[in-house]
């Protein structure tokens, strides 16, 4: 148990500065304000800290911690970036990963665009009629 604590806190630190370094870089664009308002709405997502959108790379990767007591907390990664995978975005995973994503206040990266497959809008907009059926 103390060795995954460990391996987890050093991995998380890991994603950290790899996220700092992402925001050195210039944004590639600004969210549009459907995507502002869809994520605004996600119930993982507390607020966006600003509207700009940055380009992640890389492999993507999964890290679950598991507790004594079967609780489990699960992050996902692109290119050392921790990531937040709304609606399905997560089956859009592939071995090496092209998105785009925005930074929310609590310091993570979520994607609006994942590898030309998925795109929050329309994801959104899936999730909206199957709603309505």
């Amino acid at each position: 148990m103390i060795y995954n604590l460990v391996k987890y806190v050093t991995a998380r630190r890991s994603h950290h500065k790899a996220r700092k370094q992402l925001l050195q870089d210039r944004p590639i664009r600004k969210l549009t304000s459907i995507e502002k308002q869809i994520l605004n709405s996600l119930s993982d997502i507390r607020d966006l800290s600003g509207d700009n959108v940055y380009r992640l790379s890389g492999i993507s990767e999964i890290l679950t911690f598991h507790t004594n007591s079967n609780a489990s907390v699960t992050h996902y990664t692109i290119g050392g970036v921790e990531v937040i995978l709304p609606y399905d975005a997560v089956l859009y995973l592939d071995d090496n990963n092209k998105a785009e994503a925005a930074l929310t206040s609590d310091n993570k990266m979520a994607v609006v665009s994942l590898n030309g497959k998925f795109f929050i809008e329309e994801a959104w907009k899936l999730s909206s009629q199957v709603a309505t059926l």
